[in-house]
């Protein structure tokens, strides 16, 4: 009977058409038990999973999962002291970013700095963040930090609250000063709009935050 076990098991999941979400569990498993894996992929498949709000954001930040294929919805603002949903990692070895995509991004709302998707370090505050992206004005942007003083933004290009945006940020190896080459491209249906390459210092990775 246990070997008949997983094609019993994919054909319940099948006939009660939670299949998807069958699979999405299998993978959080073999992610739980490969201890140093290289990747990190969210689908938001699992509702919110294992993303936390963060206290401070109560009551200024909504976060739900819309749509098929799943999305994350934010609504509302992350409150006066930069806090939102967050994931952390934990890793034997000293994690960094080497590739972010962001599929889907929009913003309805042009006014205001929103739709953050930041990387931190292990004290999670804004002025030791490692990067990311996120909209100021009218314009999205991509922040990185060029010394140990604090993050530097480059605007990206315009904002349509109609628009959904493809992100893809790539990042090189570290140099002797700790350096790194960002390089930002953002697209539209698939037709890349602009691309931008970026110095960044390079910090360990702890933790995504998303507000």
């Amino acid at each position: 009977f246990r070997a008949a076990q997983p094609l019993v098991l994919f054909t319940a999941a099948r006939r009660l058409k939670v299949v998807d979400q069958m699979l999405a569990s299998c993978v959080d498993v073999l992610r739980d038990v490969v201890p140093e894996a290289n990747r990190f992929v969210e689908t938001w498949a699992r509702g919110l999973g294992q993303w936390q709000m963060h206290p401070d954001a109560s009551g200024y930040l909504h976060a739900d999962v819309v749509g098929s294929p799943p999305c994350l919805r934010l609504r509302g603002t992350p409150g006066p002291t930069h806090e939102g949903l967050s994931r952390s990692f934990q890793s034997l070895r000293k994690l960094t970013v080497r590739r972010l995509r962001i599929s889907r991004w929009s913003c309805m709302d042009i006014r205001g700095a929103l739709g953050y998707v930041w990387f931190y370090d292990h004290r999670g505050q804004f002025e030791k963040c490692v990067g990311g992206v996120y909209k100021n004005g009218g314009q999205l942007c991509f922040l990185a930090r060029d010394s140990n003083e604090g993050p530097n933004t480059t605007m990206l290009c315009p904002v349509d609250p109609d628009t959904r945006y493809d992100i893809d940020a790539s990042f090189s190896d570290a140099d002797e000063d700790h350096m790194m080459d960002a390089t930002i491209t953002v697209s539209i249906d698939g037709v890349p709009q602009v691309t931008r390459s970026i110095r960044s210092l390079t910090i360990p990775l702890h933790r995504i935050k998303v507000y």
